[in-house]
């Protein structure tokens, strides 16, 4: 099976970008840990000025705090694959020019933090190769993944290494471009 690292599509989407206050209410780092969240707030919100930053609103919506956030449609296309592990969170998302709140976006929790997947040898890194033993490396031009590790029933996850990257099976990528959602961009990654 393909996979993909999946980004969020700058060149195409982005002026509308939403952000979250000083006092935010959650961790933004609980998203990287690949554990369920319990205590999620019920009231959680995202902020935009639609005068200055626009209304464009993308399936995958860009924010400040690099969360994987999706509009219902999105939510449903992943629904639709049966993915476990993935945990749906609730936000409204409040307009500070008109007061306006919308509340047909999810951030995304990806459980499915997969280990013994990183190729490191044949990762592709920007600039000098690290050394493995390094404990933390640059962001690689090109992930490269041990194909037969990854249970081909998983579409959606990230892995140990770098958990703030997504990963998705050529599955989920032929279901975004067929119905046409928007904000996805998807790199090619070296299957070994």
């Amino acid at each position: 099976m393909e996979y993909f690292k999946l980004v969020f599509n700058y060149k195409q989407f982005g002026d509308t970008c939403l952000s979250a206050r000083d006092d935010l209410e959650a961790d933004k780092y609980d998203l990287e840990k690949g554990a369920a969240i319990e205590n999620w707030p019920k009231t959680f919100q995202l902020y935009y000025n639609s005068k200055k930053d626009g209304e464009e609103f993308t399936d995958y919506q860009n924010n400040t705090l690099d969360w994987f956030l999706v509009s219902n449609k999105l939510k449903n296309i992943i629904s639709s694959l049966q993915t476990k592990n993935i945990q749906f969170l609730p936000i409204n998302i409040f307009d500070v020019a008109n007061g306006k709140i919308r509340i047909d976006y999810n951030v995304t929790n990806i459980c499915n933090i997969l280990e013994n997947v990183f190729d490191f040898e044949n990762t592709i890194f920007y600039g000098e190769q690290p050394k493995k033993k390094d404990a933390i490396y640059p962001p690689p031009k090109f992930y490269a993944l041990k194909s037969k590790m990854i249970d081909k029933n998983i579409h959606i996850f990230k892995i140990r290494e770098f958990p703030w990257s997504i990963f998705v099976s050529k599955e989920f990528k032929t279901l975004v471009t067929k119905n046409k959602l928007t904000g996805c961009a998807f790199m090619d990654v070296i299957l070994t």
